[in-house]
């Protein structure tokens, strides 16, 4: 597996072309409210339990899996306008861009999103026509996009050349009222031969970052969705269940998913850390801080592979909504502690060394 850092604080069966079309996905109207639809705390009493999932470790790849799937296909389809600029040379990873957006947004219905979303992508051949594309969007105009007047230029730069363009971002646009937006670089040596883009992980995960900063929209700075967001949420979270939830929610078969789970945990390795130990993950869980864990720090990378492996637990525990009301109830103000307790009636402390074992097991199964 190609192995790349990918920095993010990011069913309709149209064919999307390269000067952009919109449509609103049908169905549910978009809230303005970020709300949770699900029950809090989760009920534990399904097949695996924080109490039994120890002795279930084979178990819990298929449930976790099973859940997103369940819940993808019973939610209602929101309705968010989605526009998708694709580069005049560039073929994107998967036949229909639309269609993997729309899955991702579809488990995530009921939860804030964004009230609009747009995706640029292209290849390294593009990159002119993305940077001029990006300029050329009126919020971007205004504001800057995602990352600010600089961030736009500093995002396409990733693409270094035609086999190394695989940099993908996405977020919320402060002050337009919850807009998204993402910039996906593609190449050959990624689209067509790794599992997370051939599912079309990369579309499901930036999607869902956009989403997790949605659920800060109506916090204390407003405006500022994603670093709000970014300020109070585990680093290990923010990329784990874009991780898990934006591929698992793609994957059309479980077979697909664990494919790519199988390139996953030791995906994303970080030069000096080598302790894959239950008491060494527990460390890493509990003091990687919020905010101080970002780029560059380094630790940052192993929220990839670590957390997607918490995150998997987390879903078979208590559902594939239960870790995005965990991000919801810290947009109403909640500690990142006091919003697991909410949702699944354990205490943080006594959850992490149980989660850090479970993903120390897999560790030590894939040396």
């Amino acid at each position: 597996m190609r192995r790349w850092l990918i920095f993010a604080i990011l069913v309709s069966l149209l064919t999307w072309y390269a000067t952009g079309n919109a449509v609103a996905l049908s169905s549910a109207k978009h809230s303005v409210r970020s709300s949770i639809p699900i029950a809090l705390p989760v009920k534990q009493n399904g097949p695996i339990t924080f109490s039994n999932i120890a002795n279930n470790l084979n178990q819990v790849s298929k449930i976790a899996y099973e859940s997103v799937h369940r819940v993808e296909q019973t939610n209602k389809q929101p309705s968010i306008t989605l526009h998708v600029y694709t580069g005049p040379h560039t073929k994107p990873n998967v036949k229909n861009v639309s269609e993997a957006f729309a899955k991702t947004m579809k488990l995530w219905s009921g939860f804030q999103q964004p009230t609009k979303y747009y995706a640029v992508i292209f290849n390294y051949q593009d990159r002119v026509w993305a940077l001029n594309k990006s300029k050329a969007l009126y919020f971007v105009k205004q504001s800057g996009g995602v990352n600010g007047a600089t961030g736009i230029k500093d995002r396409i730069k990733q693409c270094r050349s035609t086999r190394d363009c695989a940099s993908a971002n996405s977020g919320i646009v402060g002050g337009f009222g919850g807009l998204g937006f993402g910039q996906f670089g593609m190449d050959p040596s990624h689209n067509f031969t790794d599992a997370y883009f051939v599912l079309g992980g990369i579309e499901g995960h930036e999607y869902t970052h956009s989403v997790q900063a949605a659920q800060f929209l109506n916090a204390k700075r407003n405006n500022q969705a994603d670093s709000d967001m970014q300020a109070v949420t585990p680093c290990w979270l923010i990329e784990g269940q874009a991780n898990f939830d934006g591929t698992a929610s793609q994957a059309d078969t479980f077979a697909d998913y664990m494919t790519w789970r199988s390139e996953m945990a030791r995906g994303w390795p970080v030069s000096g850390f080598t302790d894959y130990s239950s008491a060494s993950l527990l460390r890493f869980l509990q003091k990687t801080k919020p905010g101080k864990c970002l780029p560059p720090n380094p630790l940052y990378q192993l929220g990839y592979g670590i957390g997607a492996l918490v995150v998997e637990a987390l879903t078979a525990i208590g559902g594939s909504q239960s870790t995005l009301a965990l991000l919801a109830e810290m947009g109403r103000g909640k500690s990142f502690s006091k919003a697991f307790s909410s949702v699944y009636g354990i205490s943080w402390s006594a959850a992490a060394p149980i989660l850090a074992r479970v993903a120390a097991a897999e560790y030590a199964a894939t040396p």
